[in-house]
């Protein structure tokens, strides 16, 4: 099978009739990662998910008090906090199954179907904080930083 036009992240699975398992790992061709796909599938195994997807931790850090605001009353403020966010990783396990929510050779992001096992009330999405080396090669600059890091990097 060859994809002529490009078909997103899920969009390609519509071109495949079946496989030996029920679940399905897929990833963004542009990551670098030393993830340990073992304990990825025991994750998803354990929490009895529809899909999991990866998900980098970045922090965000404020350098001055933030106010909690009400009304224009201050009733609460963190000095200098840091938050936390989780940004997709590119990498998922699913069940096969969920192929049927993509069209014959059209155009399917990995976020379309996050979308829809959200908000699928017979599916569960979850997430995988990915606490080793991950890092997205799409951009020259990091491509190039990638070159260096492989020199060390324990991908065994």
């Amino acid at each position: 099978m060859e994809e002529t036009d490009p078909l997103g992240t899920m969009g390609a699975l519509s071109m495949i009739k079946e496989i030996a398992h029920e679940d399905i790992l897929v990833m963004n061709s542009d990551l670098l990662t030393n993830i340990d796909f073992e304990d990825f599938f025991q994750f998803y195994k354990s929490e009895a998910a529809s899909m999991v997807v990866t998900s980098i931790p970045y922090e965000i850090n404020v350098p001055y008090a933030v106010l909690g605001i009400k009304d224009h009353e201050v009733v609460s403020f963190a000095e200098k906090p840091v938050y936390t966010y989780y940004s997709n990783g590119g990498i998922y396990l699913m069940q096969f199954g969920l192929k049927r929510f993509t069209k014959q050779r059209e155009f399917f992001n990995a976020t379309d179907l996050m979308d829809i096992v959200i908000n699928d009330k017979e599916h569960k999405l979850v997430h995988y904080p990915l606490l080793t080396y991950w890092l997205d090669i799409g951009k020259h600059t990091d491509y190039i930083r990638a070159q260096e890091d492989i020199k060390h990097l324990n991908l065994s």
